[in-house]
Parts: C-alpha cells; sequence; structure tokens
C-alpha cells in the first residue's frame, strides 16, 4: 500500500439516530436489519464526502477573495456565513433532518453563495469558477440528500 495514495484528510462519519435503531434490538442479527445498517453506513459516508466537498470549495473560495480589492471586509463575511451555513447542515444531520437539509439549508448555501459580488475582468474570472464549482458541490449533496431520504421511506 505505500506509496499508492496519500491520506490528507480524515472525516468522522457517525451514525445518526433514527429512532429505529438496531441498538434497541439488542439481539437483532437478521439480514434485514444487517442490510439496511450497511445501506444507511453507505449513504452516510456520501453524505459526509459531499459536505467535505462543499466545505474544500469553501476553503478555496475564501482564497481567492482575498485578492480583491473591492471585497476588502466583505469576504470576511461571505465566508463567515458560508461557514455558518455548513455548521447549521451539519448539526441537522446529526438529528436526522434530512427534510430541512434539502429544502431550506442547501438552497439558503446557494442562495448565499450567488449572492457574493464577482467582478466581471480577468482577475475575477478564478473567482466565478469557484462559486460555480462550489453550487456544483452544493447541488450533488443535495442530490444524495434526496436519495438519503428514499432510502428511509
Amino acid at each position: 500500500m505505500e506509496g499508492r495514495f496519500r491520506l490528507t484528510k480524515v472525516v468522522r462519519i457517525d451514525h445518526t439516530d433514527d429512532g429505529n435503531d438496531a441498538s434497541k434490538k439488542i439481539f437483532d442479527y437478521s439480514n434485514k436489519t444487517i442490510e439496511r445498517l450497511m445501506n444507511d453506513g453507505y449513504q452516510d459516508a456520501l453524505a459526509q464526502m459531499d459536505l467535505q466537498r462543499i466545505k474544500d470549495r469553501v476553503s478555496e473560495l475564501a482564497k481567492r477573495m482575498t485578492i480583491p480589492v473591492i471585497l476588502k471586509g466583505k469576504s470576511n463575511s461571505y465566508i463567515k456565513k458560508l461557514e455558518e451555513d455548513i455548521h447549521q447542515i451539519k448539526e441537522n444531520m446529526k438529528i436526522s433532518r434530512y427534510t430541512i437539509i434539502l429544502n431550506e439549508l442547501v438552497p439558503n448555501l446557494v442562495n448565499d453563495v450567488d449572492s457574493i459580488q464577482v467582478l466581471n475582468d480577468k482577475s475575477q474570472l478564478s473567482l466565478k469558477e469557484e462559486k460555480a464549482s462550489l453550487i456544483a458541490a452544493a447541488k450533488q449533496f443535495q442530490d444524495t440528500i434526496k436519495n438519503r431520504i428514499a432510502t428511509i421511506r
């Protein structure tokens, strides 16, 4: 395994309490329960990877926003708002509020990204691209949450 890949991040994935947890059924080792737990874990992993992608895109956006003089002072407030949006998403994921994430929190994040002002000159091209990349990551996360909701039903 040495030299094949380099780990740069570790993301912790916690099992969410869905009220139908197998731990409440102490000795339930049925195929149905084990398959459900495996599928839940898979869906949780996908959601966490998508959320990490969003965090990475916000970090890249923050780097690009430190350059433009016109955004002085505003860039920090934009990034803080995006970080607050991510925090709200994480908190709601802990308690399985997927509908709120899907219908309110992700659209709020996308709106906050859209509200970032970008000049129409060549120096701002990378900032526009980073915004588009962040929005694409948010929409991918939204699709993952839709799939998560579908597996719960």
